[in-house]
């Protein structure tokens, strides 16, 4: 299995492509059409990433993960989604940070993001029916 990196899918207009990053693994990038393809290409580009360090003898940092709380028609779905391995709830988890509480979980990379997309679906449809603003995609959120 690939280790449990964190990974930061989202859109890019410049590029018009979802753009999918490892923070922890400098340079370590790739793109797709769609967020599945995004996430496909970035464990291929984290393994090749991890082969070439081993070769070289780069230190291999361990994946951090990230600190949780336990909690587990028109809109564009072109949300950042980010993905962490949760030792609490020993999944990926992928959050998207611009819905609140819009977070799902899987075994691999590709099913909490498959989850996601079912997520956000479902948080759009409940904000839509209960008259709430659903915020537009603001591309690449930046965290201080």
């Amino acid at each position: 299995m690939t280790p449990k990196y964190e990974i930061s899918i989202w859109w890019s207009d410049a590029d018009t492509a979802f753009i999918a990053e490892v923070p922890e693994l400098p340079g370590c990038n790739a793109h797709g059409p769609t967020y599945a393809d995004a996430a496909r290409e970035i464990e291929v580009a984290m393994s090749l990433w991890l082969d070439m360090a081993a070769e070289f003898g780069w230190e291999i940092p361990e994946p951090k993960g990230r600190e949780t709380n336990g909690a587990t028609a028109g809109i564009s779905r072109k949300y950042e989604i980010n993905m962490y391995w949760s030792e609490e709830d020993e999944a990926i988890l992928a959050e998207v940070p611009e819905l609140p509480g819009c977070v799902a979980d899987g075994r691999t990379y590709e099913e909490a993001l498959a989850e996601a997309q079912v997520v956000m679906d479902l948080w759009i449809d409940a904000a839509k029916e209960h008259g709430r603003e659903i915020p537009k995609p603001r591309t690449r959120l930046h965290f201080v």
